[in-house]
Order: structure tokens, then sequence, then C-alpha cells
């Protein structure tokens, strides 16, 4: 396994600082009505870039999303939680040896397109965690930051209690993470995913 010794480029205090700016900002915006939704998603096998690459794989391995979100007109604003099982070879088929998880804020934009269906686009920072049981992952746990953009459609339609939407989500999620011993691992993260939102 090949690391690039260097320090993290970015503080992860800063982003969480840069993202509650974000979030006051949007929610201070919008029209009167607001809404907060539960939001639940699942797919299958991430693909991998950069050092994830070299290391992992994804094969037969789920992803998945879980977030919570308050929407004013076109913008919303979530905290999330998404990540999706790794595994150490071609030969370990039978379970995940590995996980990434991550944890953060994204701020959404949505666009009308037709009657109850939107378009939007995502931007967010994020806090993740790399981690293994698996003896032959050398490396131990890492953790660090990253950013994730994606795009989607929802589709809002009328429940007789409460709002539901379901979408169709396309993320493309960059890190850097450190170790114990300063050994750094770059990579990147594209998943699609479908789910649900149902407002509270």
């Amino acid at each position: 396994m090949t690391y690039m010794a260097r320090p993290m480029q970015r503080s992860y205090d800063m982003h969480i600082f840069i993202a509650a700016i974000l979030a006051v900002l949007v929610l201070g915006t919008g029209a009167a009505h607001a809404d907060t939704y539960l939001s639940l998603g699942v797919g299958s096998e991430a693909v991998l870039g950069g050092e994830l690459e070299n290391e992992f794989h994804t094969d037969q391995v789920s992803t998945g999303r879980i977030a919570v979100g308050h929407r004013q007109a076109g913008f919303a604003v979530e905290a999330v939680g998404f990540g999706t099982g790794l595994r150490m070879s071609e030969d370990s088929l039978s379970e995940s040896s590995a996980r990434s998880i991550s944890i953060g804020v994204d701020v959404k934009y949505h666009i009308g397109i037709l009657a109850g269906l939107e378009g939007y686009g995502r931007a967010g920072l994020h806090k993740s965690w790399l981690s293994s049981d698996d003896e032959s992952f050398t490396g131990g746990d890492f953790d660090g930051s990253g950013h994730i953009f994606g795009l989607g459609l929802d589709y809002v339609f009328p429940v007789p209690v409460v709002a539901a939407t379901v979408w169709l989500d396309y993320s493309h999620q960059t890190m850097t993470l450190q170790d114990a011993f300063a050994r750094t691992m770059n990579g990147t993260v594209d998943m699609i995913t479908v789910g649900m939102s149902i407002g509270i």
C-alpha cells in the first residue's frame, strides 16, 4: 500500500464553520412556508477512484444515505450520513472487509421541470472515516475531510397525512484521509442512490 506523506490541506473545523454560515444564510431566505423532512436512500456498487480504487473494490456491496433536511422555496439544507461497504480483494466476496462512512452538511437548490417533477444540484462538506476489521489492511483506520457535489431528480406527490418525495441522486465525493502516522490516502467515491423523503 502506497501513501503520500503530506499534511492535511484543509481544516475540518473550518469546514464546519463555513457549513454553519451557509446553513444560516439559506434558512434565512426563501418563502414563508418551510418543510422539514427525513430522507432515506439505497444504491449499489459505488465507483472508486484515486488511491481508494487501488486498495478496494465494491463488487456486490450496497451504499446507503440518510438525511434530515429543511427546505424553504427552492433551497434546502440537509444534515447527512452516507457510506459504502468496501472489499479488500477480488477473492473476498463473502463479506465486506472495510467501510467508508461520512457525515456532514449539504446545501441543495431545486428547479421545477414539470408538475411535481424537479431537478436539483447539491454541494456539501463532510467528515469521513475509513476503517476495517481485516488484519490484511495494514494501514489502520483513516479519517479526514472532503466535499461532495451531486445532481438529482425528485418527484413530489401528495399523501393524505404527510408530504412525500421520491428521488434519484448522483453524487461525486472527494476525500483526503490520514491515519495515526500522518500517512495520507486520497480518493473519490461516485454513488447513485434512490430513495424517499417524508415530511416530519
